[in-house]
């Protein structure tokens, strides 16, 4: 048996798109910001970097995405036929009002970088990997002060945040039911800043980094029954699907550097820099359950998930706590056609979908919570090439006990191919 592999357009293409938005990203993130909020923790979350899932409210414990690769339960694996590549950037808005005055910051970034390989794929054997954000860090707040008649401003900045590298394996166990674990390495550097600078040369400011570079190691596994529309007699053109994710918690370890500056920038001094060693922490464990109902033209998908974020025993500052979390979505995908013979790779679809996330974060007695609406658009435009948008706004916090209150505008893109790789060639 020769085995030849076949590259096509859509693989150049895929890399021209990736290295676009590496060069955008890089030019739009510079001097931008985000919430506040990010500043705690470990900062803002990622869900998914899936637009097709996003523009489902984030939901997909229990969806095979057309074109893309689940990151969110490795068993929808399972589905996959052919060789997928996925590349994305996200563009995230922040308006944040504290009730008397307003910002508006702004970021692009890239979204992550994720492929998977059907092995065999009639048992359902996939392996899969990537590397998608797990939370960033994104803020700048300038502050006038003025004590003892003396004016100055102080700035807040925070910014990198956490990666999550996986790989993994997904497999049929039995007819609709799917099972799959996934493997990850955490990394990254969360870094702080705080800056003096006086309005007059009377007088020198001084500045404050602090950084924590995080690294461990966590799973996932996940389990998906799609069979379950037969068992209650459906049609044959409807199903049913349970999705069950869990991720124990795990102990990553962060080592902490805190840079202090003095004078005038640059100064004529050499910075004093202090390493405080290396220390572990605990990230949540997490649990969700997903359900979807799936017919010729129209996905109803539901998902609630539950991170035990209380534990942590990540540092906050005064007036801050961390708590467990609950985050409840759902979400329509609708296609343009129902004719059961077109190609699913040249459908267009639409999503629809709504969120509420009460929060990891309690600030002043507080409870941060989020609630939003999101929609998508998911299209062929090269063979089974497929480009998806998804934008969503949410409000986040409330101008209450001196907080803040975040308007959110993301809107998400990647590119999707898949293709075949791997084939035997025709005998002649």
């Amino acid at each position: 048996m020769i085995i030849r592999h076949r590259a096509t357009t859509g693989t150049r293409t895929l890399l021209l798109f990736a290295i676009g938005i590496l060069l955008i990203t890089a030019r739009v993130e510079a001097g931008s910001g985000g919430s506040v909020y990010s500043r705690f923790g470990i900062g803002d979350l990622s869900r998914t970097t899936s637009p097709e899932l996003y523009g489902l409210g984030g939901t997909g414990l229990a969806v095979s995405p057309i074109g893309s690769v689940n990151d969110m339960n490795p068993a929808a694996w399972a589905g996959i036929g052919k060789v997928r590549f996925s590349a994305g950037a996200v563009y995230e808005g922040f308006s944040t009002t504290d009730g008397s005055s307003s910002v508006y910051l702004a970021a692009t970034r890239f979204d992550g970088l994720t492929f998977a390989i059907p092995i065999s794929p009639d048992n359902g054997i996939t392996f899969a990997s990537g590397l998608i954000p797990y939370s960033r860090v994104n803020y700048n707040i300038v502050v006038p002060e003025t004590r003892s008649g003396l004016d100055y401003t102080m700035t807040y900045r925070g910014n990198g945040g956490i990666s999550r590298a996986f790989a993994g394996f997904s497999a049929t166990i039995t007819t609709g039911f799917h099972a799959a674990a996934r493997f990850e390495y955490l990394f990254g550097t969360l870094s702080y800043s705080m800056t003096q600078a006086f309005g007059t040369s009377s007088y020198s400011g001084a500045s404050l980094v602090r950084s924590e570079n995080v690294s461990g190691f966590g799973s996932t596994v996940g389990v998906l029954l799609d069979g379950l529309g037969a068992v209650l007699g459906m049609a044959e053109d409807r199903s049913l699907a349970l999705g069950l994710t869990f991720s124990p918690a795990t102990y990553p370890t962060s080592e902490t550097e805190r840079v202090y500056r003095y004078g005038a920038t640059p100064s004529p001094s050499p910075p004093d820099s202090i390493s405080e060693g290396e220390r572990s922490f605990r990230l949540p464990f997490s649990f969700g359950s997903g359900l979807s109902y799936n017919s010729p033209n129209l996905l109803l998908a539901l998902d609630a998930r539950y991170q035990e974020w209380g534990r942590t025993g990540f540092e906050t500052p005064a007036g801050v706590r961390l708590r467990n979390s609950v985050r409840l979505s759902a979400g329509a995908r609708i296609s343009r056609s129902a004719d059961p013979n077109l190609s699913s790779s040249r459908r267009v679809t639409y999503a629809f979908g709504l969120f509420h996330e009460s929060g990891c974060l309690e600030v002043n007695n507080t409870p941060i919570r989020e609630n939003g609406i999101t929609a998508g658009i998911s299209f062929p435009i090269l063979n089974e090439t497929r480009l998806s948008f998804a934008a969503s706004f949410s409000l986040r916090g409330s101008t209450d006990n001196l907080l803040q209150e975040d308007k959110i505008f993301r809107i998400s893109a990647s590119m999707d191919i898949a293709e075949l790789w791997f084939q035997r060639p025709v005998e002649e």
